[in-house]
Order: structure tokens, then sequence, then C-alpha cells
């Protein structure tokens, strides 16, 4: 096998090849999937995600022509249950976490080729490797049959498609990616900003995307709705935006929704529940207004655009599990430049203090040990420090 680094140009920096970065990629995979045996046959805790059956019970209920949305908890559009419905899934469900981790290195791959587009090289910094190909946590999602990969996947061709200067397809990919999941829509304020109002070329580039992007995100929507109907749309779209869950959230609200399950809300805190949207559509704004008045190259600019709009989207969420930090996790290897040591230090302080609230959500959830005001604490710390010490070291390392 490759060796994983080598020297980059001349410059010091430890970088690793495309080829080397995605066999080490599904090395972590394979080992993963080694300890999973390990771990199912011996752990208290099982290794497989629940939602990997939810999945697979909806397939289950998709092959058979019935809605998967009789399955309780089925809260993903049909589609991702039609791409497992196959018998050859169904037999052999080991299949589909092979097919989500192939899913997990071909977005390895692509961030490869959007990083020689940008930067006009053929390898990963040693660091970017870690971020994605090599990174723990998103082997450990894949592996567990979390389908975090799919909408993943389509972020990152959406990207790729987009610093491509083919709008139309990359609209095409960004509205059946918000179809999918609904956070990728958020990504068309910075569309907007990015071709900007000043000519007629960028007024009719703008219509074109929105048509395209409409077009792609509303027809899997009309056929779905005729096919399950309102199910589909509250369990698909309308559940995420009311949903209350205290389990796994590493949300600063976590203390409040789980209080609120003991009480029956007045109004005044139903408007409440509706203050994070608000706040995170502010916050997205202002992010994506400078590509507005961007003179340069606005591809890499375009990029930490859309980092920040996830990173915002998910902190500032009611509800935020360790999936959804995949959703930025993406972006790190399209943006980051290892240019001070300290940021391995800042990352591993993530993993740290995320560890740590699982901790507390272990002894609470599965222990039964009453330690909420704990896990509450650390909600709120690892709010603080992901705003305040992680987001500005990030800001440190981008690439200019």
């Amino acid at each position: 096998m490759e060796p994983l680094t080598e020297k980059n140009n001349g410059t010091g920096t430890r970088c690793v090849s495309t080829k080397a970065a995605l066999l080490w990629g599904v090395v972590v995979r394979c080992i993963f999937f080694a300890y999973s045996f390990i771990h199912e046959a011996m752990g208290s805790v099982p290794f497989t995600d629940i939602d990997f059956y939810v999945v697979m019970e909806g397939a289950l209920l998709y092959s058979q022509g019935k809605s998967p949305y009789i399955r309780t908890t089925y809260r993903y559009t049909p589609f991702l249950a039609m791409i497992f419905s196959y018998p050859v899934f169904l037999h052999n469900p080991f299949l589909v976490k092979i097919v989500l981790v192939a899913l997990d290195i071909a977005i390895g791959y692509m961030m490869c080729l959007i990083v020689k587009k940008l930067q006009n090289k053929s390898s990963l910094s040693l660091l970017s490797f870690f971020l994605w190909l090599g990174n723990p946590v998103v082997a450990n999602i894949s592996t567990r049959g979390s389908p975090e990969a799919v909408i993943c996947f389509f972020v990152v061709l959406f990207v790729y498609l987009f610093i491509s200067k083919r709008f139309k397809l990359s609209a095409v990919v960004l509205g059946f990616a918000t179809h999918y999941k609904i956070f990728p829509g958020l990504f068309s304020i910075a569309v907007l900003c990015y071709f900007g109002l000043r000519s007629v070329q960028s007024i009719i580039r703008i219509f074109e995307f929105a048509f395209f992007a409409f077009i792609s995100f509303v027809a899997p929507i009309i056929f779905y709705y005729r096919k399950f109907g309102f199910d589909f749309l509250y369990e698909s779209y309308f559940y995420h935006i009311i949903r209350k869950d205290h389990r796994h959230n590493f949300s600063v609200y976590w203390l409040s929704i789980y209080l609120s399950e003991l009480t029956v809300p007045s109004t005044a805190e139903r408007i409440l529940n509706y203050i994070p949207m608000i706040l995170q559509l502010i916050l997205i704004i202002k992010i994506s207004v400078p590509l507005i008045y961007y003179k340069g190259d606005k591809n890499i600019l375009f990029l930490r655009v859309l980092f920040e709009i996830v990173f915002v989207f998910v902190f500032f969420n009611k509800v935020v599990t360790v999936q959804y930090f995949t959703w930025f996790f993406v972006f790190l290897p399209l943006i980051i430049d290892f240019k001070h040591h300290s940021f391995v230090f800042y990352t591993m302080s993530f993993v740290a203090l995320m560890g740590f609230w699982l901790f507390f959500g272990y002894l609470i959830e599965f222990q039964n040990i009453a330690v909420h005001f704990l896990a509450f604490l650390s909600s709120i710390l690892f709010f603080i420090y992901n705003f305040l010490v992680f987001l500005p070291q990030i800001k440190r390392n981008l690439i200019t």
C-alpha cells in the first residue's frame, strides 16, 4: 500500500496523494467494520445505528408496495427506502453499509477533484485527509449504517458542478438534495449572492438556476405526495420543523426540550420555539452578503460561506446529533490550509467535548442516572467552544 504521507512540492507540508487517501480511507472503515462484529457480540449497546433498522424496515415496506411511513419514526424521503428496496439489499443488509461506506469514499474522491480544481493540487494535506477520509467520527457514522453519506454526496456533487460553472446541472442536484434534506436549500441564498444583481446576465443566471432547482425539488415531492399523501409531507418535512427530541441531542435547547415533555407548552413558549429559525436565517443572510461585493475568484469564498451556513444551521438548531456534524465536516477539507499545528489540538478538543456530552447522555439514557443538569452544562460549553474557539481557529486556517 502507498505510504500515507509525502512532501508537497518542497514546501514541507505533509500531504497524501489521492490514491493513498482513498486506500487508507477504505482501511479505516474496514477497521471499524471489524470492530463492529466484536462490539455487537460483546457490547451492551448495539453498534449498528437504530436508523439503519428504521430505513431497512421502510425499504421492506416500499418493496411490498406499501408506505414506508407505516414504520413509525421513518422520517426520510421515500427515495431512501426505494434505493434499498431491492432484494439484494433486503436479503443482505450488510451490503447497505457497504454502499454507504462506498459513498463515503466517493465523497473523498470528489473532494480531491474539487481541491485540484480550486488549488491546482493533485494531493490533499494530511490534515484534510483526517478531516474526512481518516476521520473516525465520519467512519463510525457510515459503518454503523446511518445514511448521512447520501446527503453529503449530493452536497459535494453540487459544489463540484457549481465551481465547474455547470450551473444548470448543479441547480438540479441542489433541488433534489433539498427534497432529500431541507438544509441544502439554504445554499440558494449564497447562490443568489454569488451571482449578484449587477447585470442582465446575472439576473438570467439566477432565473435559470431557480427554475431548474425548483423543478428538481418539486417534481419528486409531487410524485411522492400522490403516492403516500400527507404522511410523506409531515414525516419528511413538517416533523423536522416542530421536532422535539432530547435523545442524543447536543443542542443548548436540550434541557428545555426535555422539560417541555413534562408540561403543556403555552402559546408564548410555542412562539419562542421559532426564535432559533429566525436567528439562523438572519445569520445566514449576513454570512452570504459578502459574496455580492467580492471582486476576486468567488469559488473559495463561496465554499467558506457554505461551510458557515451549515455550521450556524447545525448549532442553532433545536436538535443537534452527531450525524449533523458530517454536514459541515464535508466542507473542511475544501477550505482548510494547515497553517497552524495548534489546529490539531482544537480539533481534538472538539471531539473531547463531544465525548464529554455523550458520556452524560449514556448515563441518562442507558444507566438511568439523573445527570441532566451536567448534560445541559456540557451542551452550553460545547456551543460556546464551537463559536468562540473552534470556528475562529478554522478561520485562521482558511485557504487564501
